[in-house]
């Protein structure tokens, strides 16, 4: 054997036995009893160790997500399998622990990762969702349904997420922020007026974040319309495509809590804002799902998270969840 190769050997063995330091450092972790209350303790995600979270029965080798101690892409597919009640374990990986040998025994080195069963391993959030949604009946009745459910998909990733051209689509802050000015003296409503949905956009419209975002309200809404005679975005029951949208109202009802409600002037009664009653009924309809109800009073959906200079920070939200604090202890 040449130097060279021996060279590459030695490099592939480092790095399984950094893996199986790493894993058998996890294992460890996990048999140790990890309250809520302590997790929940940390200001931000980077403090939180390594833990495992259980759901169902897991003797028989359920499927297994891998993500950091936060919500972000792991929320959608566990809200899949809690649905369904499907068991499955969801292994929380502390940033020290992902960095120090994790990432390396991946195969792309990012985060999240499914394994499933016959030790079938799957990266990429998007595919991990699609093949959970394919065996676990959540992705349409029919061919055409499953095409249409991924178009929805699709759309509520590029308009709530990361649109390629505009780029941020979507801002719950800002939105709220507006709403929030829309009765002082002097202040520009004609915004608000507008009804334009997705359709009526180009790639390279010009519009502002609030404006862009009440469009990506305006084509949700619209999607309910009046002669709809389910509050699915596809078919006659629940896909992935009505989670990935409910994920992202959540969210925005957090932040923004009167998110659907009207807005009227006082003196005149002038609606400034028409809100978005059905999306707030499809919301209302989704999480009053049981299966759904019991995930989102569980300590097993992570916080939502800020991410400010570098960190995530845990967000307090409707459900209790820990002040989102600085590094210096104070609240932001």
């Amino acid at each position: 054997m040449t130097a060279k190769k021996s060279m590459k050997v030695f490099a592939r063995i480092s790095v399984l036995l950094a893996s199986l330091v790493v894993q058998e450092r996890c294992h460890r972790v996990s048999t140790a009893t990890l309250s809520h209350d302590v997790l929940f303790d940390a200001k931000k995600a980077s403090d939180v160790p390594t833990f495992f979270v259980a759901f169902g029965n897991t003797n028989d080798k359920p499927v297994k997500l891998i993500y950091f101690p936060l919500r972000g892409l792991a929320d959608l597919p566990l809200m899949m399998l809690e649905l369904t009640d499907t068991a499955y374990e969801a292994e929380y990986v502390s940033f020290p622990d992902f960095h120090g040998g994790i990432k390396q025994s991946l195969q792309f080195g990012r985060l999240p990762v499914l394994h499933g069963a016959g030790g079938t391993y799957i990266a990429q959030s998007g595919a991990i969702v699609r093949a959970l949604a394919r065996s676990l009946g959540l992705d349409g009745a029919t061919p055409f349904e499953t095409a249409q459910v991924d178009m929805w998909f699709e759309t509520v990733n590029e308009l709530f997420k990361h649109h390629s051209r505009w780029g941020k689509a979507f801002d719950a802050g800002a939105l709220a922020k507006a709403v929030g000015e829309i009765l002082n003296v002097g202040a520009d409503i004609s915004v608000f007026k507008s009804t334009k949905t997705f359709r009526e956009t180009t790639n390279s419209a010009s519009d502002g974040i609030v404006a862009r975002s009440l469009m990506v309200l305006n084509t949700f809404e619209a999607a309910f319309d009046a002669d709809r005679e389910t509050l699915y975005l596809v078919g006659g029951n629940v896909t992935y495509a009505d989670l990935a949208l409910f994920c992202q109202l959540d969210a925005l009802a957090e932040e923004f809590p009167t998110w659907s409600e009207a807005i009227k002037r006082e003196n005149d009664d002038e609606v400034l804002l028409a809100g978005y009653p059905r999306l707030a009924q499809f919301k209302q309809h989704i999480e009053s799902i049981p299966q759904i109800a019991r995930y989102l009073a569980s300590h097993r959906r992570m916080p939502r998270v800020k991410r400010r200079d570098g960190e995530y920070y845990f967000v307090e939200s409707v459900r209790g969840r820990p002040t989102e604090r600085m590094h210096d202890g104070s609240e932001l």
